[in-house]
């Protein structure tokens, strides 16, 4: 019965990426970016592409109101994320270099977004994209070893919530697609109402559930969807949503798997 129950809510998902497919024309700024330096990621060249697309659209006399607000407000994240890079305090950072054992584990991003590494100190990751991490801590690490073989991921953390089986606070990679994430939690419940997923910041969708439908279709990903840290993956349950005493069991829930979901996903990835 769960298979069966797990099956029902996956083909509802295809059912909506479906449709989502088939609709009107993306959003300003939402078209998947080509050419990237990393796959999956915003390079610098991707980003400078997408301000010009929105301050096109904020010139345009084809586009209403609220649509130039939308890309004036897009634009400016993007301007941002190129003068301050993607790093956030708290962020994490897998990384391993080949031959040093001490530099192959997860890092924390600290105090002025800095990785304090073992034997050779502290990095600043200050205006560094995620498609920089790993060109930029191997320049870094050439300064204290010879010829250093590094692989280096950024980790997002972020809340997934609602009607999926393990919901709780998960370190995703910034690489990974928006769909897959939701895939972190354990996947869908069999009561998911995956059409009306969204993704929230600070109480506020960042994307509505169109918005969310169009990115997964697209097969976009955290980071070229800007996801931060703190950032909401809410997927709404059939029958009204969460009632008054489920919502105490799940956020106490969520508390508790803390400590073992982020350790237990930043292994797996």
């Amino acid at each position: 019965m769960a298979s069966r129950d797990f099956l029902a809510a996956t083909g509802r998902l295809f059912a909506a990426v479906t449709l989502a497919a088939l609709a009107g024309a993306p959003l300003v700024g939402q078209a998947p970016p080509s050419g990237s330096g990393v796959s999956g990621y915003m390079s610098r060249d991707d980003l400078g592409a997408l301000i010009t697309r929105l301050d096109g659209a904020i010139r345009s006399p084809a586009y209403s109101e609220g649509l130039k607000g939308r890309a004036q407000a897009q634009a400016a994240e993007a301007r941002a994320r190129l003068e301050n890079g993607d790093f956030q305090v708290g962020d994490l950072v897998l990384l391993e270099v080949q031959g040093e054992s001490a530099l192959s584990d997860t890092f924390t991003v600290g105090q002025g977004r800095e990785l304090a590494l073992p034997l050779v100190g502290a990095i600043s990751l200050r205006g560094v994209l995620h498609a920089e991490l790993e060109s930029h801590v191997t320049s870094q690490l050439a300064r204290r070893i010879r010829e250093p073989r590094v692989q280096a991921r950024a980790m997002i953390r972020v809340a997934i919530e609602g009607a999926v089986l393990r919901p709780g606070f998960y370190s995703v990679p910034a690489g990974a697609l928006l769909g897959d994430a939701l895939m972190v939690a354990g996947g869908l419940s069999a009561t998911a109402r995956v059409e009306q997923a969204r993704l929230e910041r600070g109480g506020r969708d960042v994307l509505n559930a169109g918005a969310f439908r169009q990115a997964v279709a697209a097969g976009q990903t955290l980071d070229q969807l800007d996801v931060r840290a703190g950032d909401q993956l809410v997927v709404p349950q059939r029958g009204g949503g969460l009632g008054a005493a489920e919502g105490p069991v799940r956020t106490f829930s969520m508390l508790i798997s803390l400590p073992l979901t982020v350790f237990a996903v930043t292994r797996l990835f």
